[in-house]
């Protein structure tokens, strides 16, 4: 006779093997998406041709093996509808731009956003993953980019404040760490669960510590916002389950001092904050606490048009990109594409966070689409963060929109 035991090992085992092989192949997808950064410079317009074709075989190839055996139809949305209808709006937008300004690359670029990704990413993807598919989107976050980060640590000495890494720009290995910190934050929330081991919860707070010195010495400002803003929300969430589950609080908040206090020690390794800034920002002359930035978005809000100038706005004006994602398509596809995607942006983050607090009682995992979600909007306020592809976390958040769209976790 075999012991029920035995049986529920069996069932969970063979649960695990699908979800796991799932994860490696985002995992695959996501890091091979941020290929992109090894063009060096986010205003470096040109990428090696042969990373490029690597990077598309890849993701393609990622896309075909997980909607395998999946029904290829647009199924309304559950929840969320409100974020698609916007995204159409922005998309549509994009798309009569370019055609008037008889951009082909960008008329592409604009009927993949307008239809390839409520195809795949809003629809079938998120229905591919199944159950919990937000644990499956921040592992595979942390599966695809950890690589990048090993990579880098050995073979590339460490600078501090300035830290080149393997692709050669210190604002790539930020977000790379943003990314981690994604995956960390979400899986340290989910320990919180009743349902959930809580042994990994020293491991994950150790993880996100050294995540955040790696922010630190790339000294990315973008990463290090996008770093806040989901500490702050975590806070949130952790300080919501005070009263339900207060022994795990405890631990949680015991790791946040921690990672407060490891702030608190490497700020201190200078002489004094000011001085610190001033450092990192010596030699940009004529430049701001923005990099100049300010400037461009100033010149950009100055000659807003109702279609922009198109696509290679910034570069021919300025000669490198406009660091903001809202910026860039205001300048280069006009005011009413940029304002449907700041629409879609509230409204995906308010989505998200309905969807977090319905699901949080039975779901451990309701709270990664709201980090990887307000991680992705936080970076695109600094950092160029859209394309055909984007990087590994522009198709993340594009799948976790997905996932509040289609409700899977509510199967």
């Amino acid at each position: 006779m075999v012991d029920n035991d035995e049986v529920m090992v069996a069932e969970d085992i063979g649960q695990t093997r699908p979800w796991l092989a799932k994860a490696l192949l985002l995992a695959i997808m996501f890091g091979s998406a941020t290929l992109i950064w090894f063009q060096g410079s986010s205003d470096q317009l040109d990428l090696d041709p042969r990373i490029q074709k690597l990077r598309f075989l890849l993701v393609g190839a990622t896309i075909l093996a997980l909607v395998f055996r999946c029904s290829l139809r647009f199924r309304i949305p559950k929840t969320g509808g409100i974020v698609l209808w916007t995204w159409i709006a922005f998309s549509s937008f994009v798309l009569v731009s370019s055609v008037a300004h008889q951009e082909g690359s960008s008329a592409i670029g604009g009927l993949w956003l307008l239809f390839g990704i409520p195809f795949l990413f809003f629809s079938v993807l998120p229905r591919s993953l199944g159950r919990y598919a937000g644990r499956t989107i921040v592992v595979a976050l942390l599966f695809g980019h950890l690589p990048y980060v090993v990579i880098s640590l050995a073979t590339v000495p460490v600078t501090p404040f300035a830290y080149m890494c393997v692709f050669g720009n210190p604002n790539a290995m930020g977000a790379t760490g943003a990314m981690l910190a994604a995956g960390l934050f979400a899986l340290l929330h989910a320990s919180l669960h009743p349902d959930n081991s809580r042994r990994a919860t020293l491991v994950l707070a150790f993880g996100l510590i050294a995540t955040f010195a790696l922010i630190l010495i790339s000294w990315s400002r973008t990463s290090l916002l996008s770093f806040v803003a989901m500490f702050l929300t975590f806070c949130l969430a952790v300080i919501s389950s005070w009263n339900t589950n207060r022994t795990p609080v405890l631990k949680i908040l015991a790791s946040v001092v921690a990672i407060v206090l490891l702030f608190v020690w490497l700020g201190g390794l200078a002489s004094s904050y000011g001085e610190l800034v001033t450092t990192v920002t010596a030699g940009v002359e004529g430049k701001t606490g923005t990099s100049g930035r300010d400037v461009i978005w100033q010149k950009a809000f100055s000659e807003i048009s109702m279609l922009g100038y198109g696509k290679d706005y910034f570069t021919s004006v300025f000669g490198l990109g406009a660091h903001n994602v809202f910026v860039e398509y205001l300048g280069e596809y006009g005011i009413v594409s940029s304002l449907c995607l700041f629409c879609c942006a509230l409204m995906s983050v308010f989505s998200a966070y309905v969807y977090a607090t319905k699901q949080a009682g039975q779901n451990p995992y309701a709270f990664a689409p709201l980090i990887v979600i307000i991680s992705f909007w936080v970076m695109s306020l600094g950092e160029n963060m859209f394309g055909l592809l984007g990087n590994g976390l522009t198709l993340a958040c594009m799948l976790s929109i997905g996932t509040i769209i289609q409700g899977v976790d509510q199967d």
